[in-house]
């Protein structure tokens, strides 16, 4: 949950020790939407660093026998938690010759 209000940004993965991620800047911001509201920002670094460990203590969770019927809730149900779909991106993102790791995304 964040730490104000429900206004972010987000910044690149600052070098560690930073002190950017879940920065709350309170308002006013003399932004044109809410601009009193305070406005919390989030490292996208850090951030996913915060997914992936969630998402692993979920399913360790989820593997406990005591958790079998929730764990076949999310099995029956698990299409639409998570999909594979083609991403197609236009020409030009990515130079002539370069390969990238991943050519699809989850929704």
């Amino acid at each position: 949950m964040l730490k104000s209000g429900d206004t972010f940004s987000y910044v690149r993965p600052a070098p560690p020790g930073s002190k950017f991620h879940e920065y709350v800047e309170p308002g006013p911001h003399g932004r044109s939407t809410c601009p009193t509201e305070p406005l919390t920002t989030l490292d996208v670094g850090q951030l996913a660093a915060e997914v992936k460990a969630g998402v692993q203590e979920w399913v360790s969770d989820l593997l406990k026998p005591e958790n079998a019927v929730r764990l076949a809730t999310v099995e029956r149900h698990l299409t639409q938690l998570a999909r594979e779909k083609p991403k197609k991106l236009p020409a030009g993102l990515i130079p002539p010759g370069t390969s990238i790791p991943f050519t699809n995304s989850s929704s």
